[in-house]
């Protein structure tokens, strides 16, 4: 890699007077040596700051993404280490799920369609979920957002797993199996209440058997009163 060295004289006063610039290869060899104004040296620093800012500006990489993803945001990204936090949203067909709840282990308990939002920091650690439930077939940013119908998820959908955590990953495209974790960790009643969906279910044990070996009924989904859009932006 090239160097420059300028040298400007220190009685320099006005700016259409010359400085000197002398360029050496990495081994401090001289091979060039030229004079410009310093108006001109100053000018074309700037130029060169502008583009490299310019060039920041409109290209931000985008790790390969999960199979699924519907949205991926930086947050705080460093151009030097092409890293920062991440939110990646991934949509989670409606299915039946094998899950507990407490100790008791319950086979095919049906879910709405859903959409997780992971929020990983710059270790690639997985700090935060949240998740909502959708009915829309294909996703639009109109889509309404409806609250998660069980237990283990706040009204604002983040997600409360107790003492357990996310396995460390490599990658973002390892999210795409990630919310397998998130069906294995135990339901129990909290941040459940019979306001959180439209079956008029007051116990989380009664709710999960009211849809085993079945779909989840749409229209049990409680509103959450936003859009996917806003909620992805929120």
């Amino acid at each position: 890699m090239n160097e420059f060295v300028v040298r400007i004289k220190d009685n320099l006063q006005q700016s259409n007077q010359y400085v000197e610039i002398e360029e050496q290869n990495q081994h401090g060899v001289s091979f060039d040596r030229y004079k410009m104004t310093l108006s001109d040296f100053v000018r074309a620093i700037q130029g060169s700051i502008e583009v490299i800012e310019e060039e920041k500006g409109d290209t931000i990489p985008t790790p390969i993404l999960p199979k699924n993803c519907i949205k991926h945001i930086w947050t705080n990204y460093n151009y030097d280490t092409q890293s920062g936090v991440q939110d990646v949203f991934i949509e989670i067909p409606k299915k039946r799920w094998d899950i507990s709840c407490f100790d008791t282990r319950m086979m095919d308990v049906g879910f709405p369609k859903m959409v997780f939002r992971y929020r990983v920091d710059e270790t690639m650690t997985v700090r935060f979920l949240w998740v909502v439930a959708v009915k829309d077939t294909t996703l639009t940013p109109q889509t309404e957002v409806f609250h998660f119908p069980f237990s283990n998820v706040g009204s604002a959908g983040k997600v409360c797993m107790g003492g357990n955590i996310f396995p460390p990953i490599q990658d973002i495209q390892q999210l795409q199996t990630l919310h397998n974790y998130f069906f294995q960790v135990p339901f129990s009643s909290d941040h459940y209440s019979a306001a959180r969906n439209l079956s008029g279910i007051q116990d989380i044990r009664e709710m999960f058997k009211s849809v085993q070996d079945k779909d989840f009924p749409d229209t049990w989904l409680q509103p959450s009163g936003s859009t996917l859009q806003r909620w992805m932006n929120g």
